[in-house]
């Protein structure tokens, strides 16, 4: 019956001639079929960016077979990063912004990854490994404002990780494995760069902890003379902890940051939408946003330059 229902389905692509949908179809497919026949894992490309997948991990076998969105912000790390720079890449999950910094800052350069999920620290570390970026130090944390320990609220399925955090007096008994983790701050991480490092790019997904890991940034970290920013704006996650969109994007000032906001899953078939200069009043229509913060310092001149291409574009 599977095999009629997707000859039917061609079929109807066909008389409709939605022949990009139909493309999109085989392709999704013929990718079932190579993560059915894998049982190791393997090196694939998305556009120019080299990623691993494991076919045991759910979430990296959907981005082989489903395809990684984010292609704005990947452009933007091409963009903005250069050899032998430093980034961090806090809420890590399967790597695919870790994956991509280690390409752009090469082997001379470091990548800090932060996730407290074990299963998604070896496959971390597995990734760097087998695709030859020696500069990648995975560390088994989460990140948030004060340093010590506290619960962190991991999927109960051992088949999916999205949307795992640290632990909150809603997360219903039974939805999530609730256990203790180490945190630290953004200023530990700076602790442990090479000696006089700054990270070029700080990109920031922790589920609704942003306000707090942002306010826990070493100084200079937010001013125009810091890193870009690529930090994940979801108001669910964020009230889930007391906090707002609002209060993100007040700890990055207009005096100190050019901001965009890329609308995620929001466009047609699911797209991102196009990058779109902040406007408070009137963000994108979408669910949540990725904040893009690019420094306004003198230093980072020649590297904006190279960003705004990519930013209006559209």
């Amino acid at each position: 019956m599977r095999i009629l229902q997707k000859v039917a389905t061609a079929f109807r692509l066909l008389a409709r001639a939605d022949f990009h949908a139909l493309r999109a179809r085989w392709r999704f497919h013929r990718r079932q079929r190579v993560l059915a026949s894998a049982s190791e894992p393997f090196i694939f490309f998305v556009g120019c960016d080299r990623l691993v997948c494991a076919p045991q991990l759910r979430d990296s076998a959907a981005a082989f077979t489903e395809r990684p969105g984010d292609a704005c912000e990947r452009q933007v790390f091409h963009a903005w990063l250069r050899p032998g720079d430093t980034a961090v890449d806090a809420g890590a999950n399967i790597g695919l912004f870790t994956s991509v910094a280690a390409a752009c800052v090469g082997p001379q350069g470091k990548v800090v990854s932060l996730e407290p999920t074990p299963r998604l620290v070896e496959h971390l570390r597995m990734s760097a490994h087998r695709l030859g970026h020696p500069g990648v130090e995975v560390l088994p944390v989460a990140l948030g404002g004060e340093p010590g320990r506290a619960k962190f609220a991991f999927a109960a399925s051992a088949d999916t990780t999205v949307s795992q955090s640290l632990a909150t007096a809603e997360v219903p008994a039974g939805t999530a494995d609730i256990r203790e983790v180490e945190v630290i701050t953004l200023t530990t991480v700076a602790g442990r760069l090479p000696a006089g490092a700054s990270p070029a790019l700080v990109k920031l997904d922790v589920e609704g902890v942003e306000v707090g890991a942002l306010k826990g940034a070493p100084p200079g970290w937010l001013t125009a003379d810091g890193p870009l920013w690529v930090v994940e704006c979801h108001p669910q996650a964020l009230a889930r902890f007391g906090t707002t969109v609002g209060e993100v994007l007040r700890l990055f000032p207009a005096s100190e940051f050019d901001r965009w906001m890329v609308g995620k899953y929001a466009g047609p078939d699911g797209a991102d939408l196009p990058p779109e200069r902040l406007n408070e009043a009137a963000l994108p229509a979408a669910s949540f946003h990725n904040l893009i913060a690019v420094p306004l310092g003198e230093r980072s001149k020649a590297r904006r330059q190279a960003l705004q291409p990519i930013l209006t574009a559209h």
